[in-house]
């Protein structure tokens, strides 16, 4: 039997296509999905199997992904460390990067 997929989902604000696929993928069985939206705070109710507070730090709080689904991210609220973590997930690890761009942060 193969392992769920687990997807991280990073938004910047609750877009439409945002919850569009945050529902779709919580009710996918195959799949686990982490959700860390960067205008929530805390205690913040989501269809998510997690709810994160912060992006993964580390690579291997990076390695549990599968797949990061960024719509509209604010990339400037996460550390060069952070970003550094997601680059060389990317590059080196094969990982997964789907960008959803959008009015509000994307311009930046």
């Amino acid at each position: 039997i193969e392992p769920k997929s687990t997807v991280l989902i990073l938004a910047g604000g609750p877009t439409r296509e945002y919850q569009f696929v945050r529902n779709l993928l919580y009710r996918d069985k195959a799949v686990q999905s982490h959700v860390l939206l960067q205008t929530s705070g805390p205690g913040v109710s989501q269809e998510a199997d997690e709810i994160l507070v912060d992006f993964p730090a580390t690579a291997a709080d990076m390695a549990r992904y599968d797949c990061v689904i960024a719509f509209d991210a604010d990339w400037l609220k996460l550390s060069v460390a952070q970003v550094e973590v997601l680059e060389q997930w990317v590059s080196q690890q094969a990982g997964g990067l789907v960008l959803i761009v959008g009015p509000v942060a994307s311009p930046r």
